[in-house]
């Protein structure tokens, strides 16, 4: 009698249990869609996608084997570049902002030595507005290997609003700036992106 009324409860449990877990498997699925979240890139590019500036050429070393841009044998000091930004369209991304992403490596990694930056700029089309920014990147704030190629952000100013982009009035693109202080130290961009976050 003992083991029948055992088995009944157990039968008891197992319907408990496929009850619940057919009324929780629709909430189930929602969260675990929405915990894999994934960035959706806007827009990207190489190194080598971005135009040195003619006044600093002679300290860049570009390489179109793997769109890596790095110093050139024997130079230090500072040098820039300029990522040319079509217009961009964030349909599909979720939520309200976007990142300024770079895959660069950094020998210093966290120190002050040398770093790959990148800031997206823009100017108003009719000379209204001064330049301005909506967020920039070092490589100093994510690179923790001085050897490994990284890609990140920063998580205080690598993002920016959608709604504070409009291309209708303003021009925008990436300046790109690199240094280091001596050839004892270097860094090396590989890329940049403008990610959101994606489902």
């Amino acid at each position: 009698m003992e083991i029948l009324i055992e088995g009944q409860r157990k039968g008891d449990r197992d319907l408990m249990m496929k009850n619940m877990l057919y009324w929780l498997a629709p909430f189930l699925f929602i969260f675990g869609f929405a915990s894999k979240a994934s960035a959706r890139t806007v827009w990207s590019t190489s190194g080598t996608g971005c135009i040195v500036d003619t006044g600093s050429s002679s300290k860049a070393s570009t390489s179109t084997i793997d769109g890596s841009m790095t110093f050139a044998s024997g130079q230090t000091g500072t040098y820039e570049a300029t990522c040319i930004i079509p217009t961009l369209s964030f349909a599909g991304c979720v939520g309200t902002t976007a990142n300024v992403y770079i895959t660069a490596t950094d020998s210093d990694t966290s120190g002050t030595n040398t770093h790959a930056y990148a800031e997206l700029r823009y100017v108003n089309k009719d000379g209204a507005a001064s330049v301005g920014y909506l967020a920039y990147v070092y490589s100093n704030a994510f690179v923790t290997s001085s050897t490994a190629r990284t890609k990140g952000t920063s998580s205080a100013f690598g993002s920016f609003s959608f709604s504070a982009v409009n291309f209708a009035s303003n021009y925008y693109w990436i300046a790109v700036d690199m240094y280091r202080s001596s050839t004892s130290n270097n860094s090396t961009m590989w890329g940049i992106s403008i990610e959101c976050a994606d489902f």
